[in-house]
């Protein structure tokens, strides 16, 4: 066990557990892993076209953002669900590798479902999920932000009291 890193979260009966399967952030961790695929390939869509290049295999560059892809999601699955993270991670891994499975079988039909490929990418996005979801549930809560928001307003309404009862003083003093 490393020291610091939640893998399972043990409860007060010392029972491994720690929550349910939250739905929502099982979408929410797919939609990441869409957003982020699509926004890779986008990206080296246009460093291809800036380049000018006619023609690239990029089966490699594929797997890869598909893998990072399914990391991102994990971690944001695990961040949203905090508690079982890593199971978080597992299903929207496996979910988002049945769905470019699908979408691999409509746009160049069956012959997809025949190769050894399509089985050994699935198992990584499930376990690039997982791992992602075991960092998801390592960073900091979801909405810091809005954290961050409050105390910058906290403050500002401090500095306006101050300045209001530093008016009101003066002119206490000045008589």
């Amino acid at each position: 066990m490393i020291k610091g890193v939640t893998f399972v979260h043990w409860n007060r009966c010392g029972k491994a557990g720690g929550g349910q399967i939250r739905p929502g952030a099982v979408y929410r961790g797919i939609l990441w892993a869409f957003s982020f695929t699509l926004i890779a390939f986008v990206c080296f869509g246009l460093v291809l076209l800036s380049a000018g290049a006619r023609t690239f295999s990029g089966g490699p560059v594929a797997t890869a953002v598909i893998i990072a892809g399914a990391a991102a999601g994990g971690v944001s699955a695990g961040n949203n669900a905090r508690n079982p993270g890593w199971l978080h991670g597992l299903l929207v891994g496996t979910g988002y590798g049945v769905t470019l499975v699908l979408l691999g079988v409509l746009a160049a039909g069956g012959e997809v479902l025949q190769r050894l490929d399509v089985a050994t990418r699935l198992g990584t996005c499930t376990l690039a999920g997982a791992m992602g979801g075991v960092v998801g549930v390592n960073l900091p809560a979801p909405g810091r932000w809005f954290r961050w928001k409050e105390m910058l307003e906290r403050k500002v309404s401090l500095r306006l009291r101050h300045c209001s009862l530093r008016g009101q003083a003066r002119r206490l003093f000045r008589g």
